[in-house]
């Protein structure tokens, strides 16, 4: 009879950080943030980083596994990650109305 030396389960790139404050967990390959996880009524919902679409699994391996597919398979690749940094808007009489972002167009 022979053997399979072989893993059952594939070694994971991944890492699941710590929880931050508002309930997500940072998902790193290679030291690099990919995306987060988090949890909300029973699923795990995994988003890429930079991008607004969320997908649900069954749990948060599941979860963070599709995250490195996807950026690994090269469909959403995460963009850089640059500081946001919001500045009041200046108006004609002295007074600010509201605020910005900078380098934004409005």
């Amino acid at each position: 009879m022979a053997t399979n030396d072989a893993p059952d389960t594939p070694e994971k790139r991944y890492r699941i950080g710590d929880r931050t404050p508002d309930g997500r967990y940072p998902v790193t390959v290679d030291g690099k943030l990919i995306g987060h996880i988090h949890r909300w009524h029973g699923d795990w919902h995994a988003r890429v980083l930079g991008q607004v679409e969320e997908s649900q699994h069954e749990d948060r391996d599941k979860a963070a596994a599709h995250l490195d597919t996807v950026t690994q398979s090269g469909a959403a690749l995460p963009r850089r990650n640059r500081p946001v940094t919001w500045r009041p808007r200046a108006s004609s009489r002295g007074c600010t109305r509201g605020w910005r972002l900078r380098g934004g167009t409005s």
